[in-house]
């Protein structure tokens, strides 16, 4: 994970309880957040291998492992969130910029390590044995799912609204609606015989 140590920026600290548990609910969904995202990437780049070899009864398995993890990452997302407005505005935020200040995970070693993973599998999804389908679609809804769990969370907080936090004033589309153009990118990478459009907001 792309932590930077405590000694790279000075956050400002939480001034209730309300914000302190929102400071800590945050980076701690995250954490696991971001561990469940971690395996998902182990998993896929075992999946890529499995489908190489033909080896299906592998393939099955790995498909519905990753699927539990990305569901999981939705759940992790879902509750690193659900904390109230204003202590997420006063505590989070200005935390989080401080450690980050794009205020994103998008630029992170682990979001490009998944993406190069969806990259990978594009190829041999076109070649994917009919026996496998339903793993697949399992797959494919359960990155669909956290996709959405992050919209949710955007959404809870004001991004239906307003840009997002990270975008730096690059785009004049609501948070919500970023994410659901990043997310929509995503998902035809895993989509057999698409052919993915550079990314709209990220090279």
């Amino acid at each position: 994970m792309n932590i930077p140590p405590d000694n790279h920026h000075h956050p400002q600290q939480p001034a209730t309880p309300e914000d302190l548990h929102a400071h800590h609910a945050w980076i701690r969904g995250h954490w696991a957040f971001f561990v469940l995202i971690q395996a998902a990437v182990i998993n896929l780049t075992r999946l890529k291998q499995s489908l190489a070899r033909h080896d299906a009864v592998k393939a099955r398995h790995l498909f519905e492992q990753t699927s539990t993890l990305m569901l999981g990452s939705a759940v992790a997302m879902r509750l690193a969130g659900d904390v109230n407005t204003d202590s997420y505005q006063k505590s989070v935020i200005p935390s989080m910029k401080a450690a980050r200040p794009k205020f994103s995970g998008s630029d992170s070693s682990d979001h490009a390590e998944l993406i190069r993973c969806y990259q990978i599998l594009t190829a041999p999804l076109t070649l994917l044995d009919t026996e496998l389908t339903l793993a697949y679609l399992r797959f494919v809804a359960a990155v669909r799912t956290a996709k959405e769990a992050h919209k949710f969370v955007c959404g809870d907080h004001g991004g239906n609204d307003r840009p997002s936090t990270g975008s730096g004033g690059k785009t004049e589309l609501s948070g919500v609606e970023t994410l659901e153009k990043l997310g929509s990118h995503r998902l035809t990478m895993i989509t057999p015989g698409s052919k993915p459009a550079r990314c709209p907001f990220h090279s």
